[in-house]
């Protein structure tokens, strides 16, 4: 697959993914925006983001599930067409598309409505609950992974800081959120809202970090000329 999307420089291939990359993490951010506002009968601290793609107006959330992960695996092309291959990145890519498989079952089975701490009694429920913790955990560990892996280059440097504090974020407002949950309080819909806000913008950075790796090699050939 390298060989087929880095023949070109300007592939289209490898355009698309960047794209869809980016453009995944902004609408999933503009998606959660607008279903506050067409769901008002949901309570933003209390309801877990997962309830708004249910019933009115769940088509703009199942979209953005959707959506999450064709961005992943478009960033995992990216990544094989333009990092260098080492352990860090491949588990991290795969942990990464195995994270977006979570959405897409997320997408197809939908939620239960339940109240924080509370267990759902559907199929459809306890397959969404399943899906999106599994992917939850995916995601962490692939950030850890890719985060402490662009560590070691300079190419990086300009991202890393932003990327670590991310996944840090992500860290702690996941444990926040298991925390909540398990002491039944009203608040796991803002935990969760925090914990996706953080991880969105460290998808979102991630890709741009590739973008950059790709010009500042281009800068580097031309000044070697």
């Amino acid at each position: 697959m390298k060989s087929l999307i880095s023949n070109s420089e300007n592939s289209w291939l490898l355009r698309v993914t960047f794209y869809l990359s980016v453009f995944a993490p902004l609408y999933y951010i503009l998606a959660a925006i607008a279903v506050h506002f067409l769901r008002p009968d949901y309570t933003f601290f209390k309801n877990y983001i997962s309830d708004y793609a249910v019933g009115r107006s769940g088509i703009i959330y199942t979209i953005a599930y959707i959506i999450t992960a064709l961005g992943t695996i478009s960033l995992y092309i990216l990544m094989i067409a333009k990092v260098k291959k080492s352990t860090g990145y491949k588990t991290g890519g795969i942990l990464l598309i195995l994270f977006g498989i979570t959405y897409l079952l997320t997408a197809i089975f939908p939620t239960d409505i339940l109240a924080p701490g509370s267990f759902p009694t559907t199929i459809s429920g306890k397959i969404h609950m399943g899906s999106a913790i599994a992917g939850w955990f995916f995601f962490i560990i692939g950030a850890i992974l890719l985060t402490k892996r662009i560590k070691k280059e300079p190419e990086w440097d300009n991202i890393f800081k932003s990327a670590n504090l991310l996944t840090i974020l992500c860290v702690v407002f996941l444990i926040s959120l298991f925390v909540v949950n398990s002491l039944r309080l009203p608040y796991a819909g803002l935990a969760e809202k925090l914990y996706i806000l953080s991880r969105e913008i460290w998808l979102l950075l991630f890709a741009i970090g590739i973008k950059n790796i790709n010009s500042i090699h281009k800068i580097v050939k031309e000044s070697d000329n």
